[in-house]
This record gives structure tokens, sequence and C-alpha cells, in this order.
């Protein structure tokens, strides 16, 4: 098995510039001594190793930016990319690192000395930890010449200085011994059990997905850099929008200021009167009853002024909240109403799924209009789908993987709403009754089937009576009293008797010390009792979901047959993938994109239905639902 470790040096990242101008490549093939090389050269190397019998592994740290970086130059070396992830022959180093902490519940990881699953690891870290090797300093330095490499765009490297050309050579070099070290420590540690190493990871023929990966390393890594076309296509607001979202929020900051201003309670030059907000919450809740900080002071806290029950209060708690908004997002949207929004997608974290940061697309305000500043650029639409009920679905699948007879999945199955179904339930009434009730527009069912998601979303997790009634309220803002959460509780187990069954086997995960995901194998280590109960189905619809983006951004960008293809994914929301595409194209895309999503996760839930569903807006809104027209095909909606 002959690898090839390859790292890029750039010239800097900037605003919609996030896979910059190559300098040079180095790289070290088999056990060979580093080399220098141009883009080009590089590229042909790669097609050349990629061709052989004994072609091993790919292997780079953060190796998603520099093979993102080489198809910029050299767009023909895509095809060959995806090939290489297909075959499960890319090895990201600080993945895999992060992937063995996460696998031994690190919550620091020894030789880091910092927590590294969910944030990420440096190389110069990495080097130090396993192999000793210190290259901490050259890359730390404000006058690194790490910061110069764009000067050296086009230079040939015979009139690099020496030092810029060691820099890049010891970071393949150093790549290279981090890549020894974790895959002997890995094969050390296979061996231990008796079982020999998974040369690939994961494997596809005819389409199927093969899964036999150790801790789902190559969907990671693939994902990784699926991640990368979001993060370099990124989005745009309008400017328009912008405008219009920050003068209502002024406007309603000046009607939530007029209340605490007359009470003194905010005073001329805009700064809060915090004695007297202070005096007014125990006013309002009494001394006795007054919620209190750590040191004694009442607590002025948002929920506290959110739930005092007065008018002045709530309108500073309110306004805090537009503040808030005003403060993060503000700023964002208006550098992306100027030029190009890149958010840093983040691979992993400890439930298995992805994150975002800058902004963090998964978890924008639900009211507010933030997602309706957000519009795909010119001639384009936004199409999205999203998986219905994920993570029931993945529980359902679980529980029958645990060897429990589901009536959750049964449910699935045959097509009922689970939410629905619970309703019926509470209401002592036929599941047929209460769609007759819902259909004829019965309050009392909806409101039950409201509160039927209160426990379906919240005691998977693991949640007791007191949580279940902090859940219902900080999600649902539904007040429960502990005796009607343990109505609730009663009902929900009565209904989904399996889930008894299902905290048990928890309860035997957390005992030995770890939870291994079902299909791919990923172990998560050191978990508690609700870490273990979601990790399982939070984990399974991970991994599903990333397989999809996965899928979606190779026929976006590369198969030509495609519906998709042109379109660019713009984001991933746990269970949720959104493109920009053309406005003609949006139906027939939004369609694929949906079957794509579905084929991906069969995989991961194959004895109970998953279902995709479509839609197309010129407009991104929570909770857009697609409507059809009378031939049948999706109406982009405004």
């Amino acid at each position: 098995m002959i690898n090839l470790t390859l790292d890029c040096e750039t010239e800097l990242i900037a605003p919609g510039r996030v896979a910059p101008r190559v300098a040079c490549v180095s790289m070290v093939e088999g056990e060979g001594a580093p080399e220098l090389l141009t883009a080009a050269e590089a590229v042909a190397r790669v097609h050349v190793w990629a061709a052989r019998p004994d072609a091993g592994w790919l292997v780079g740290h953060n190796i998603a930016f520099d093979l993102a970086c080489l198809c910029r130059e050299v767009p023909t070396l895509a095809a060959c990319v995806w090939s290489l992830y297909d075959a499960g022959q890319v090895w990201d180093t600080g993945i895999a690192e992060r992937l063995r902490a996460l696998a031994l519940g690190w919550e620091k990881h020894p030789g880091v000395g910092r927590p590294i699953v969910s944030g990420g690891v440096s190389l110069a870290s990495l080097a130090l930890a396993l192999v000793g090797v210190d290259i901490g300093a050259s890359k730390s330095a404000p006058d690194s010449v790490r910061y110069q490499y764009g000067r050296l765009v086009g230079v040939p490297f015979s009139e690099w200085s020496e030092e810029a050309r060691r820099y890049a050579l010891d970071d393949a070099r150093v790549t290279a011994l981090v890549w020894r070290a974790q895959y002997e420590g890995l094969a050390a540690a296979v061996r231990e059990r008796g079982v020999e190493i998974d040369e690939r990871a994961t494997t596809r023929s005819g389409g199927a997905v093969v899964l036999r990966s150790w801790a789902s390393f190559s969907l990671q890594c693939a994902a990784d850099w699926a991640l990368f076309h979001l993060r370099a296509w990124g989005l745009r607001t309008s400017p328009e929008s912008v405008e219009e979202w920050r003068v209502a929020l002024e406007r309603r900051k000046r009607d939530l200021s007029a209340l605490p201003r007359a009470a003194g309670l905010i005073r001329e030059d805009g700064s809060k009167n915090a004695r007297g907000i202070a005096a007014a919450v125990e006013l309002c809740y009494g001394a006795a009853e007054c919620p209190r900080t750590e040191k004694g002071a009442p607590s002025t806290a948002g929920e506290v002024l959110a739930g005092s029950g007065d008018a002045t209060l709530r309108a500073l708690a309110e306004l805090a909240e537009v503040d808030k908004l005003l403060g993060t997002f503000g700023p964002v949207l208006e550098s992306a109403a100027r030029g190009v929004l890149s958010p840093r997608w983040n691979v992993l974290v400890r439930s298995g799924r992805a994150s975002c940061l800058e902004p963090n697309l998964q978890q924008l305000p639900r009211e507010g209009g933030v997602r309706e500043c957000f519009r795909a650029r010119p001639g384009c639409v936004y199409v999205g789908a999203d998986y219905a009920t994920a993570e029931l679905v993945a529980l359902a699948q679980v529980c029958l993987d645990m060897g429990l007879p589901s009536r959750m999945a049964e449910a699935i199955n045959s097509g009922r709403d689970l939410h629905l179904a619970l309703a019926a339930d509470l209401a002592k009434c036929s599941y047929e009754e209460a769609v007759a009730r819902r259909k004829a527009g019965d309050a009392e069912i909806k409101r039950l089937r409201g509160l039927a998601k209160v426990p379906n979303f919240g005691l998977p997790g693991g949640l007791g009576v007191e949580g279940l009634v902090g859940f219902a309220q900080s999600s649902y803002g539904v007040t429960l009293s502990p005796a009607e959460a343990l109505a609730l509780r009663d009902a929900w187990f009565s209904a989904w008797p399996e889930m008894r069954g299902y905290f048990s086997q928890v309860m035997r995960a957390v005992d030995r010390g770890f939870v291994v995901q079902h299909r791919t194998r990923r172990r998560r280590g050191a978990v508690g009792f609700t870490d273990g109960a979601n990790t399982y189905f939070q984990g399974l619809v991970a991994d599903g979901a990333k397989t999809a983006l996965v899928d979606v951004v190779r026929a976006c960008w590369l198969d030509s047959t495609s519906p998709l293809y042109g379109a660019r994914p713009v984001a991933f929301i746990h269970d949720e993938i959104l493109c920009e595409v053309e406005e003609a194209r949006a139906p027939a895309a939004a369609d694929e994109l949906a079957r794509l999503m579905v084929a991906a996760m069969r995989p991961f839930t194959p004895d109970v239905a998953m279902s995709a569903d479509p839609w197309a807006s010129r407009v991104w809104r929570k909770g857009i639902e697609g409507e059809r027209d009378a031939a049948g095909r999706l109406v982009i909606l405004d």
C-alpha cells in the first residue's frame, strides 16, 4: 500500500475566497522524501498515483481545503477526488484523531490538553502530541512565512527563500508522520481485538452503500469534503430585505422601550437601571418567591422577566431579544448583502451531527425575520427538502435493531401521524376518530396533537418529569405541572411500550462506558444516560443525512445527467438540505433532492419508512411546505 500525503500553501483566505490560489504543493509518496510541486504538477501526480493498483490513502490534515484549492486550479481533478472519497481512500488526520478522542471518551485530549472532538485540532498540536515534533513556533509567529505565500503565487521555487521552502516541505513530512502514528495505533488496537484492519472503510457497489467503516471515518471525511462546497459557494442576502429587517426591529425596539422608560428602568441615555429592574423583579415576585442569583440578588435573567406577568418587565425581556438579534445577526446580514457569506461548517460534534459557525445557520431564530433576509442569486430560487420526523423514524429503527418489537415502527410504516396517534390516546378515542376530528377543525384534538410533540420529542432523550416540564416551556411555550408531566410521560410509555426496553439497553451501554452507533459503528465513550439515549437515534440520522449531503453535492457539481446538476447546496440543517438552482429547473431539482435524500437514508433505516418533503421558494422560511399544481409539479412559492 503506497500512500500519497499532500499539503498546499496558498494565499490568505478572505471573504468569498475560501479556496484561494495555490503557491505550492508539498508531497510525500510512500516512504519517500517530501517534494515541492506546482499545482499542475501535483494534480498530475495524484492522477498517476490514484491509477496504481497499490494506491493506499490520500493523506492530509484538513485535506478538504487542499483538495478544493487544487480543484480550483485544475477543475479536471474533481472527478478523481470524488472517486477517492467514494472508495474510502482519503485520510484526514484531524478527523481521525477527533473520532479517536470521541471513541475513548476524552473530555480533553491527553496529548493536546484541550477538547478536540467538536472544536478540531491543528497539525502542530497533533505533531507534538503523537510524534513529538514541535512545529508550533513556525506557525504561530506573527511574521511566520505561512502568511506570505500569497506573494509567491507564480514565483519559481528557485527564487523562494530557504525558509519558505522548508516550511512547506515540513507540513507534508509531518503530516505523513502523524498518519503513521495514527495508523499504527489503530492497527494495534484492532489486533488486540483479534480482527484485521479494514483498508477500505467505505465502498459503493451498484449504487448501494456498503457500511463497514471503522468509526464512520470515511463517511466523516466525505461529508467534510461536501461541506466545504457549501462554504465555498456561500450565501447572499438582499440589501433591501436587510434594511427592512433592521428598520422593523429598530421600530420594535422604540415601542418596547416606552413602558420601561416611563417606569424609570431605562434612562435617558438608553442605559438600563439595573438596581431599579432588580427591585421591580423582587416587588413583582415577592421577597420569598423571587428568583435569585448565586449571590442572593434578584435575578434579572430574560426568562425571569418574561415569566413575571408584569408588562414592563416583559417588555424588557423582549427588548433584550431584539437587541440580541440586531447585535448578533445585523453585522452578518449586512456583510452578506455586500458580498458572499461563507459560514464555517464543522463535520463532527459529539452527537455525530455537524455544526455551523459564523453564523450558525442551524440555529437561526424561529421568529425575527433573519431567514427571510437570505435570497438566492439572480435568476435562482431556493429548493429544499427535510426528512419527516427523522429522529422518531431513527428511534423506531434502533428499537428494531435492538430486538424490540416497536409500535412506533408499526405506526410509521402504516402511515400514521405519531403526534396524532398519541393525541388519540390522550383523547381516549381511536386514531381514525382523531383523524376525522382534526379534519373537521376540532380544537381539542389540535391542542392534544401539539401537546403530544412535547413527550414525542422530549422523552426519547431520557428526560425525567422535571426535565419534561422545562422542555415543554422552553420549546413549546406549554406550562405543565409536575403531575401533568408525569401523566403525559405515562401516556407516552403506554403508546410506545418499547421505550422501556430501549432505556434499559441505554443503561447497559452507559454502564459499560460507551455507545456504539448502529450501522456505521462509530463509538462514543464516557456517555451519561441522556447522552447515550440521544446518541443512538441522533447519530443514526446524522450519518444518513451526511451520506445524503455527499450524494447531493456530487450530483450538483459532477453529474451532468442529474436534474440537480448546476444547483449549489448552501445549507445543511441537520435533517434538511437547502440549494440554489435556476428558477426554471427548480421543481425537478427539488424532487430529485428529496429522492436522493430518501435513497441515502434507506440503508440506515431499512425497516422503517423515511420520507423527505421537497419545496421550492424565492424566500427561505422556517417550516416551508411544498405545494403542487394540478399536474403534480411543485409550485415556486413567494
